[in-house]
């Protein structure tokens, strides 16, 4: 997913960060991370913030031809790069556990059982002691918080089932 909205016009490019608006807007972390990418990045460029109703950071790059430099293309890919490694990062299990609210018991039963896929597995050393951790797609952990009624299902079959 790209997290940058790009207009380009005969007098420049106008920019605007759009950054998640489900779970990951609460990360404050994250967020502000992503934040100080982007102003960094259009500051580099010599961007002017701009004040946009519709849009967060919103920054306008000028230039007298209406040509951007390659360069500046390239610092853009980089940035969108960024945001997406930023933004899109697999999702811990206490943090999946404190987004859908549900138990650690649930979070194993259903990801063991196929009904939450874990994106991949990390292995966090723990003072000499490697051990390995589920994690999440973060566009997963949204659209489940997003639709409440899948998890109030779930956890219905599981008490249909011994």
């Amino acid at each position: 997913m790209t997290y940058l909205k790009v207009q380009k016009s005969d007098s420049g490019l106008k920019i605007a960060l759009e950054a998640p608006v489900d779970f990951r807007s609460h990360q404050r972390g994250k967020m502000k991370r992503g934040e100080r990418a982007f102003r960094r990045t259009m500051n580099g460029l010599g961007g002017v913030e701009c004040m946009e109703s519709d849009a967060g950071i919103c920054y306008r790059i000028v230039s007298s031809d209406g040509c951007i430099s390659p360069s500046a293309d390239d610092q853009i890919a980089q940035l969108k790069a960024r945001l997406s490694a930023l933004y899109d990062a697999p999702i811990s299990p206490r943090t999946i556990e404190k987004v859908l609210n549900i138990s650690a018991d649930e979070r194993r039963r259903w990801t063991k059982d196929g009904r939450l896929p874990s994106a991949d597995r990390q292995t966090i050393d723990r003072g000499g002691y490697p051990f390995s951790i589920s994690t999440y797609p973060p566009q997963l952990v949204a659209e489940l918080e997003a639709n409440p009624h899948i998890i109030a299902e779930w956890r219905q079959r599981d008490k249909k089932t011994p």
